[in-house]
């Protein structure tokens, strides 16, 4: 794993997020930088890892995009927000997609289902008024679903590069966790107001970036 053990990734990333969950009141305080660092240690960890430099090149920037995300969510820039959101799926997408041997079509149909659940009732009736913004949000929730699509896949019928059960899991498991982020995102956004949404996301994030951490140190 190179310099540090699962252990010591996960104490010393642990013992961040208590941290910052101490000096922020329960994640309640607008300390934007302090909600960036547990993503961007993940990104530095990734560097240390003895993985092929692309796809330790593309995790890292995934960790570094997604800590970005966190540092503007409590600005209310969304586009911003989601950009960042975007480009962190894209990237580690990018790092673990030729590992998909066959396509997992039941999956397949109930993501599309959900999605498309998720687009009518929160933009079923803007597109007329901020037809860019809806484009782009779509354009958002595409790559996630591909992005788990492509996950599940791997979990369900093997990879084609290693046998790292496990982390095929892990990372399943983790962007399922990073979908639950951006729905309430969305959904506090345009759709129902929900209560504590930006603790939910970033407590949601936390748990779900050393899942993607370890499921690419694991299988590469």
């Amino acid at each position: 794993m190179g310099s540090y053990g699962p252990a010591q990734v996960l104490g010393i990333y642990g013992g961040i997020v208590g941290l910052i969950y101490i000096e922020t009141d329960g994640l309640r305080h607008d300390t934007p930088l302090l909600y960036a660092l547990p993503p961007l240690a993940l990104a530095a960890f990734t560097y240390k890892l003895t993985m092929n430099k692309a796809t330790k090149l593309l995790t890292s920037i995934s960790f570094i995009a997604i800590g970005g995300a966190l540092y503007l969510l409590d600005r209310r820039v969304l586009p911003y927000t989601i950009s960042l959101m975007t480009f962190s799926h894209l990237f580690y997408l990018f790092s673990f997609m030729k590992c998909m041997r066959r396509l997992w079509n039941e999956l397949a149909i109930i993501l599309t289902i959900y999605f498309g659940g998720i687009f009518y009732y929160c933009f079923g009736d803007l597109f007329a008024s901020i037809p860019m913004l809806v484009t782009f949000l779509t354009i958002h929730l595409g790559i996630v679903r591909v992005s788990i699509l492509t996950a599940g896949s791997i979990w369900f019928y093997g990879s084609k590069r290693s046998y790292a059960r496990q982390g095929d899991l892990l990372r399943f498991v983790g962007l399922l966790t990073c979908l639950a982020c951006s729905s309430i995102l969305l959904l506090n956004r345009f759709g129902r107001r929900l209560q504590q949404s930006h603790y939910l996301i970033k407590l949601l994030c936390y748990l779900s970036q050393p899942l993607l951490f370890f499921a690419n140190e694991r299988t590469f």
